[in-house]
């Protein structure tokens, strides 16, 4: 248990060194909302390993029944959905070249986002309700499958765009 709160003090201290930086080292304007997105990557990893921690102090001593444990895995389970959620959905938005070849998303990349946050979500959350029931779960397991190929896929595809458009970008200006 002890690893899982040193691990969340590394969290907290590269959250705490990364806020330093950007509020401490570069101009007001300069800071771009990727680099304050950036920001909630190490609190949100923070507050899941603590809310696992908590989780696994409490498993082996209390009963399932006891309404501490089950806040704690509620918690848990919220924190995590959440977590990948914005962690999807930031890679998204890197792929699609915010704050570096496009200033803002266009309708259809808005759209495309709130699809990938809501199924993201959606996904997740059932995956954590189906775990006590096998059958659900691996069916929750190949869907999950399925969506992170996807999304690799995705991640590729818009990644390989971007780097043409930088190229081209290059060229013109050489």
């Amino acid at each position: 248990m002890p690893t899982y709160y040193v691990y969340t003090g590394l969290w907290v201290l590269i959250a705490i060194v990364y806020i330093g930086y950007l509020y401490g080292r570069v101009s007001t304007d300069n800071r771009l909302p990727m680099q304050k997105m950036l920001m909630t990557i190490p609190l949100i990893k923070a507050l899941e390993v603590v809310l696992e921690a908590l989780y696994l102090s409490m498993c082996p001593w209390y009963s399932i029944t006891s309404s501490g444990i089950q806040y704690i895995q509620m918690a848990r389970i919220s924190v995590d959905t959440i977590a990948y959620t914005i962690f999807l959905s930031f890679f998204y938005l890197l792929c699609k070249g915010w704050q570096t070849t496009q200033v803002q998303l266009n309708r259809q990349q808005a759209t495309s986002l709130t699809m990938i946050m809501g199924g993201t979500y959606l996904i997740y959350s059932a995956y954590f309700l189906s775990v006590d029931f096998e059958t659900i779960l691996i069916v929750m397991n190949v869907l999950l499958l399925l969506v992170y190929l996807a999304l690799a896929f995705t991640y590729g595809y818009n990644c390989r765009a971007n780097m043409g458009t930088i190229k081209s970008y290059l060229d013109e200006i050489d």
